[in-house]
């Protein structure tokens, strides 16, 4: 049988901040659990994955899709007087049902999905292996090549000549500019690190800082990861 919980910690903080920067990537469904939270977009190009150091909830729990919808109700509730928020639990099933969401005048509920239900990655098959830094306006640059190029993947390389990106327009015009002298090898930082990905570069312009220096690991098998409200997020390499 369902149960109405009332909680008095922050865990509706927690979701929100999850939400948020799961939409920073344009990710719709999100799973989260005690030990992880776990989503991945439609087009499989980048994932949100969080296994360690995974925020407490007060909650069973959540398996979150329409997640823009959530947001929606959430912030008329949040702008109102008196706001309060319950998860409603499903205590047969382990999981949180439904959000409910009032304040003095106002009621509103979001019905959560089982969490079954949602396609998200259990684990990440790659080991961070190189630490590279893009500075602001190597960033502002790239998206300025976007608009130049007409490009949706960004290529990131490095040799003994440096760290590079490089784009190419629908003629193979290249667009070619380097972001800084090297990567660092993580487990020997006087080691040759030499690389080549492709990414999409609307994934690599989310994830990126417009006002200061934007830190990522490469992986063994290319795999990008940043951090984004204390969050994980991993950019996956294309063909």
């Amino acid at each position: 049988m369902p149960r109405k919980q009332k909680e008095k910690d922050n865990w509706i903080d927690i979701v929100v901040n999850i939400v948020k920067t799961a939409q920073i990537v344009d990710i719709d469904n999100i799973i989260i659990e005690p030990d992880n939270i776990r989503a991945i977009d439609d087009a499989k190009t980048v994932v949100l994955f969080q296994n360690e150091d995974v925020p407490s909830l007060s909650v069973g729990a959540l398996g979150m899709n329409r997640i823009g919808t959530f947001m929606q109700r959430y912030n008329i509730i949040k702008s109102q007087n008196n706001p309060e928020f319950k998860a409603i639990e499903d205590e047969d099933k382990g999981y949180v049902r439904s959000i409910l969401m009032k304040s003095d005048n106002t009621k509103v509920e979001y019905r959560c999905a089982n969490p079954d239900t949602i396609q998200a990655p259990r684990k990440i098959n790659d080991v961070p292996k190189y630490r590279l830094r893009i500075p602001s306006n190597s960033g502002a640059l790239m998206k300025n090549a976007q608009a130049a190029m007409s490009s949706e993947i960004v290529e990131i390389s490095s040799d003994e000549d440096g760290v590079f990106f490089r784009c190419l327009d629908i003629n193979n015009d290249e667009f070619k500019h380097k972001i800084s002298d090297t990567a660092i090898d993580i487990e020997d930082e006087d080691a040759d690190v030499a690389f080549s990905h492709k990414y999409p570069l609307k994934n690599i312009l989310a994830t990126m800082d417009s006002h200061s220096d934007s830190m990522f690991e490469v992986g063994e098998k290319g795999i990008i990861t940043t951090s984004i409200n204390g969050l994980n997020i991993l950019i996956l390499p294309q063909v």
